[in-house]
């Protein structure tokens, strides 16, 4: 019998995403699009109150009671673009402008809601690790971080906070992964643009990008609740789940860059505390277009902000490696604070 580790999600159509209380008896239904996942965890987070501190008088020891949860599932995958195409638009949430016409080759550039816009596109999730069989419902993707090693293969990692979870005995189905390119993504070339100028930084190493949406949970009186009965002259006990996820008013963008260049990682931490515009693009195997194009992901970051780096001690070969990081918050107000392009040969919207 083969090892099952599996992640899968379906679209969920009610805004916001299904709640408890939209599921008759629990019932989430079964992914029907996959990915191959390197791993992936479901927490619970589930809260508990301990009731011997009440002041109540002498009462026997009682164990912490279930209060209330919110789940959040982790998963990660090898940097397939169709993988990061679906991912990056359920983080970012907003419309996918396309440009260019086929045979041709397809740009998408996938815009970011803000809060208080409307809601992330939901998903009911669901994580199999062989017998086990967890789905989650009213799912947003809350993060996307990304890593690429020089020459090396990228993964990604995506963060999804949902309304609902349940364990489920049912045979999970059969994965079939559609759409998924032969390779995974590599990065092969990236730019720097500090405060207007061009700079070249021929010894770039690698580089890390993640956006955070910072979803808070909102908890309602009398919705979303749980209630079962354990044992033998049974005890009542009920969990209360979220009724939805908001973003918050603090997205964030994150990102580090690793070097090999001693001049250049000095200049950075020295010289720069602001970055005007930071370009980095992943190519990937041929789109078979006409005329010829690769697939590409390109990600611009722009007014973020260094908050460390320089490089590290000499070596005795003269091997010297270095790493600044930098972050900036997510604004409308300042337009494209970050742009995220795809370049494939689907002239369909990313979904």
């Amino acid at each position: 019998m083969a090892v099952q580790r599996l992640f899968g999600y379906k679209e969920d159509a009610t805004s916001g995403g299904s709640s408890y209380d939209d599921l008759a008896a629990g019932l989430v239904p079964d992914a029907d699009t996959f990915w191959p996942v390197t791993g992936g965890d479901l927490d619970k987070g589930i809260e508990r109150v301990d009731r011997n501190a009440e002041v109540r008088g002498r009462r026997a020891a009682t164990p912490p009671l279930p209060f209330k949860a919110r789940p959040t599932m982790t998963v990660p995958v090898p940097a397939y673009r169709t993988v990061i195409e679906t991912g990056a638009k359920k983080t970012l949430g907003g419309a996918d402008t396309k440009t260019g016409t086929a045979p041709a080759s397809i740009t998408h550039s996938i815009a970011s809601i803000d809060y208080p816009a409307t809601s992330l596109p939901a998903v009911h999730a669901q994580l199999v690790r062989d017998a086990l069989n967890h789905k989650m419902s009213g799912a947003v993707f809350n993060r996307m971080s990304l890593n690429f090693p020089l020459d090396g293969e990228g993964t990604c990692e995506f963060e999804l906070a949902g309304l609902y979870h349940a364990s489920f005995e049912t045979a999970a189905p059969a994965a079939v992964f559609t759409g998924l390119p032969e390779d995974v993504l590599m990065l092969r070339d990236a730019q720097v643009f500090i405060d207007g100028s061009g700079t070249g930084i021929e010894d770039l190493q690698g580089f890390e990008f993640a956006f955070m949406n910072n979803v808070s949970p909102k908890h309602y009186a009398k919705r979303n609740v749980v209630t079962q009965s354990i044992g033998a002259g049974p005890q009542t006990k009920k969990l209360w789940f979220p009724e939805e996820n908001r973003i918050n008013a603090a997205q964030d963008v994150t990102f580090a860059v690793n070097l090999g260049n001693v001049n250049a990682a000095q200049e950075l931490a020295e010289e720069y505390a602001r970055i005007e515009k930071f370009v980095f693009e992943v190519s990937g195997g041929p789109l078979g277009t006409t005329p010829p194009a690769n697939e590409l992901l390109r990600i611009t970051i722009f007014a973020s902000v260094i908050t460390g780096g320089g490089a590290d001690g000499l070596a005795a070969r003269d091997d010297i490696g270095s790493r600044f990081e930098g972050g900036g918050f997510y604004s409308t107000t300042d337009a494209d604070d970050v742009k995220f392009e795809i370049v494939n040969n689907v002239n369909t919207a990313i979904k």
